[in-house]
């Protein structure tokens, strides 16, 4: 039911962002079939999101094992970590979100965007980057579309996002992201995370 949408385009804006140090993770898929997606459709979209955290982790300590040979033991021990088995997507509860918090979510200046472009380490990011980002996740309001929050309001219920480990270094202080998009008129269903410390 999930086709990856990883065209040039989402390539060249994942490397931009990268660049620019931007702290979010995120997937794009298209929705195949005439289903309208679920709440297990939307899982299936994390977990496909935190295959590719797991994947990216693997690369970071692969490289760092390349470059610092002194650290090898400690780069195999993180290897062997995998994000995949600390996260348990099945216990993740969702909160639909209103129109007007999807609102809210993509406005100038909004949470969302002071996160985006302001993470513990800044960034480079400016507001077109957060426009490109929202365009290229379609999270447009006026198409529709249906967001759920998988980690709730961080600081308010904790416990709401013990389902990874990966929240872990963003309840600290800064915060934590975790985002299913499904836009109906372009059929695409997206899903983002974050989580950071200085």
């Amino acid at each position: 039911m999930l086709e990856t949408l990883e065209h040039q385009g989402i390539a060249k804006l994942r490397q931009r962002l990268q660049t620019a140090d931007c702290v979010f993770d995120f997937v794009a898929y298209r929705v195949t079939g005439h289903a309208t997606p679920d709440e297990e459709t939307h899982r299936q979209a994390l977990t496909g999101l935190f295959a590719q955290i797991d994947e990216r982790e693997k690369q970071y300590w692969r490289e760092l094992a390349l470059r610092e040979p002194k650290h090898l033991s400690y780069c195999e021990q993180q290897l062997a970590r995998k994000w995949a088995e600390s996260t348990k997507i099945e216990d993740a509860k969702a909160h639909r979100l209103t129109p007007k918090e999807i609102e809210t979510l993509v406005a100038k200046d909004s949470e969302l965007e002071r996160a985006f472009r302001h993470p513990p380490s800044d960034t480079k990011l400016n507001a077109k980057d957060f426009a490109d980002w929202l365009n290229t996740l379609r999270m447009i309001p006026r198409e529709g579309v249906e967001v759920l929050n998988w980690v709730g309001v961080w600081y308010k219920n904790p416990d709401s996002s013990n389902w990874s480990d990966y929240f872990d270094d963003g309840k600290e202080w800064w915060g934590i992201w975790c985002l299913t998009i499904y836009n109906p008129k372009q059929r695409t269903l997206s899903a983002l995370a974050a989580s950071a410390t200085d």
